[in-house]
């Protein structure tokens, strides 16, 4: 007798099965990656927008918030000045309005304002 029988047939589709499964979970958490870059990119473009913003603009005060449009995110910038050298450390942290999960944290050191 020629052929396959029939576990022969429900072992392959199986393995074919467990295949196709693994490929997919596979792609998806690929995509999952890039959405989360593609935020994370856009976020840090938004965070060196804001700092040219204040370092263009010349103000006593210290402290700015505001939320990321069309994300659930919102942003805080901080000013300090170090106290020697006239060095000023500008920080801008973003996080998540549901919790307070910092998802962005850049530090800029100015001498010019």
């Amino acid at each position: 007798m020629r052929g396959f029988t029939l576990i022969e047939l429900i072992v392959s589709m199986a393995l074919i099965a467990i295949s196709v499964l693994a490929i997919f979970e596979s792609l998806n958490s690929i995509s999952d990656t890039i959405l989360q870059n593609k935020d994370l990119n856009y976020l840090i473009h938004f965070t060196e927008s804001k700092f040219n913003k204040f370092n263009s603009i010349n103000t006593n005060v210290y402290s700015f918030s505001g939320d990321v449009e069309g994300m659930d995110y919102m942003w805080t910038y901080i000013e300090d000045d170090l106290g020697f050298y006239n060095i000023i450390r500008q920080s801008i942290v973003i996080q998540n309005k549901n919790n307070d999960f910092k998802i962005l944290e850049l530090y800029e050191y100015n001498t010019n304002k």
